[in-house]
């Protein structure tokens, strides 16, 4: 079964999003105490960080799954940023689908 790479950025899409949107100014559109506003803070965080994991997770599959190489630099880098592991992973894609289609 062939998959496109807009298959796989699918998911990752949704995950950023998701992660995006608790960055909400929700004080914005609700009134909230200073003592709620640090334990959102830290929901927040750990929210983040169970984000950034998953694509992490999700990355080593999907690297496995393609056997492309260079899956712990984009492992690795999406711990520290989630979208530049996606990048990394679109550019190795689009590289090995080109070489496929090349040796053809």
């Amino acid at each position: 079964m062939k998959t496109g790479l807009i298959n796989y950025l699918t998911k990752y899409i949704w995950l950023i999003i998701a992660s995006s949107l608790l960055y909400i100014p929700i004080n914005f559109f609700v009134p909230i105490e200073m003592e709620n506003i640090i334990k959102l803070s830290e929901f927040r965080g750990y929210f983040d960080f169970g984000i950034r994991i998953i694509i992490a997770i999700l990355l080593y599959n999907d690297f496995s799954k393609e056997k492309l190489q260079y899956k712990y630099l984009g492992v690795f880098a999406s711990l520290f940023y989630g979208t530049l592991g996606v990048i990394i992973f679109s550019l190795l894609f689009m590289e090995n689908k080109k070489m496929e289609k090349d040796t053809e």
